[in-house]
């Protein structure tokens, strides 16, 4: 068995002693409501309190160590934990100015960051508007979108968001109803209208002829649905172009830089979703890279400060901008903004983490481990419960099902399936949440060889302990 959490010679110095943890689990029961949970904190026992994290490992109460290859679902420590750069950098502008925020003013850390960030976008994508989190930066995006229509052709008529099936773009009522997966709006409908959703590339899977647009099932649906809803209805595409919430899908080649030509065609707004892809998780400051194609807007987070302090962005074309500054605009500026987005001392964390990121060459990194990563991982193609496992840089999926076909995301097997597999993996001393049927293998950008081999390892034993009932 992989060396790991259970094993009590792994364990180290918590910081809790056993009185303060259950005091502390006490408390939790009785007061706290976690996010996602889906079922209570109800006092069980078996909840972990993670105390502290050193580079790519966190530690929990008993003073166990966990190898995150989730790294904080998707979001902490690109560069890791325990930067004291970040920390520094934190503590300095607390000292120097806490918060500020009223109109005609700015303060130097979120022009800083504004310059930083547009220095990486892709061409053209010179405008950054900052938030709190990827929601926040999503339903920026979207608001956006509907108010430049209204600005361009003096109506509210082209309205409607394009999204796909699958996708997760935010917990909020506008980025709730792009996302795609129906169990996670359900409860809260009716939702915000003018959302239509098309069906996911799930290339995997598919049959069609990926080397070209023609014969792509899953380019003729956006074109069969812009046609349908009338394109001069539609003000958005929305997409994350690595679905990762969808089950790690890479759509082939041609599908992006198609769904850009249909968008310029039919005069329809791209934007990027790459709250989990962006900054360098896939060995490209931004996924889109990978096809060459720019959108008109991208919104993201999580990687820009590395999780330390909540921040986001939606940087925006600024042919786009123009549309807002103009004079002779009649609706004025941008009806948007949010108390705490470009806070002083989110932006100077978020500088410290680009400068970490560019000096440490992590981007470059992430394709580099990310390449022994996948590489590794495909060795577990002889396990039986393996179906497919695919990735861009430090984002890989490993595809299981117990069924020929795999598993159905979203069903209740597989859902024990996936809970099979995260608790096997904890006992080796790995994170890795796997909600559906795919592992979602995401771990920091300064993960080392030998920490890829002991993940790879543990999943590999995971797997085959949970297939086969030892």
């Amino acid at each position: 068995m992989a060396s790991g959490a259970e094993d009590e010679s792994k364990r180290e110095p918590s910081g809790l002693d056993s009185t303060t943890a259950q005091e502390l689990k006490k408390h939790a029961a009785a007061h706290l409501w976690p996010h996602w949970a889906r079922e209570r904190t109800d006092g069980r026992g078996d909840l972990r309190i993670i105390t502290r994290g050193e580079g790519c490992w966190v530690f929990d109460e008993a003073g166990r160590k966990y190898l995150d290859v989730r790294a904080g679902g998707v979001c902490a420590v690109h560069c890791g934990h325990g930067r004291q750069e970040i920390a520094q950098a934190v503590y300095d502008q607390i000292m120097r100015l806490a918060f500020f925020k009223e109109d005609g003013f700015a303060h130097a850390p979120a022009i800083q960051l504004a310059h930083a960030i547009a220095q990486i976008a892709p061409p053209g994508l010179s405008r950054v508007f900052l938030t709190s989190t990827g929601t926040e930066a999503v339903e920026t995006t979207l608001k956006l979108a509907r108010q430049y229509w209204r600005i361009r052709l003096g109506h509210g008529r082209k309205m409607k968001i394009l999204a796909r099936e699958g996708a997760y773009h935010g917990a909020t009522y506008g980025a709730m109803s792009a996302t795609g997966m129906q169990w996670r709006r359900e409860l809260f409908e009716p939702l915000v209208p003018g959302f239509v959703h098309i069906k996911k590339p799930a290339c995997h899977s598919c049959q069609c002829d990926k080397s070209t647009r023609v014969g792509m099932a899953c380019i003729r649906d956006f074109e069969q649905a812009v046609e349908a809803e009338d394109h001069e209805t539609v003000a958005a595409i929305i997409c994350d172009p690595i679905m990762v919430a969808g089950g790690v899908i890479i759509p082939p080649a041609p599908y992006y830089r198609a769904l850009r030509d249909l968008c310029d065609e039919k005069e329809i707004l791209l934007i990027f979703d790459e709250v989990i892809s962006g900054f360098g998780r896939t060995g490209e400051w931004f996924a889109g890279s990978h096809w060459g194609v720019v959108p008109d807007m991208i919104a993201c987070a999580k990687g820009v400060s590395s999780g330390y302090i909540p921040l986001g962005a939606a940087i925006v074309q600024e042919r786009l901008y123009a549309a807002f500054a103009d004079d002779r605009n009649p609706l004025g500026g941008f009806r948007h903004g949010y108390t705490y987005g470009g806070h002083p001392v989110a932006c100077a964390a978020g500088l410290a983490n680009l400068e970490i990121l560019r000096r440490e060459r992590l981007v470059e990194r992430a394709k580099a481990m990310g390449s022994m990563l996948l590489q590794g991982l495909e060795s577990l193609r002889d396990i039986p419960l393996v179906r497919d496992i695919r990735g861009v840089g430090l984002l890989v999926g490993v595809e299981v099902g117990e069924s020929p076909t795999g598993g159905a995301g979203g069903t209740k097997q597989t859902a024990a399936l996936g809970q099979r597999i995260s608790e096997a993996l904890l006992r080796r001393g790995v994170i890795c949440r796997v909600p559906s049927n795919v592992l979602a293998i995401c771990p920091p950008l300064i993960i080392t060889e030998e920490e890829v081999t002991f993940a790879i390892g543990a999943v590999r034993e995971a797997l085959i302990e949970v297939g086969t009932g030892n």
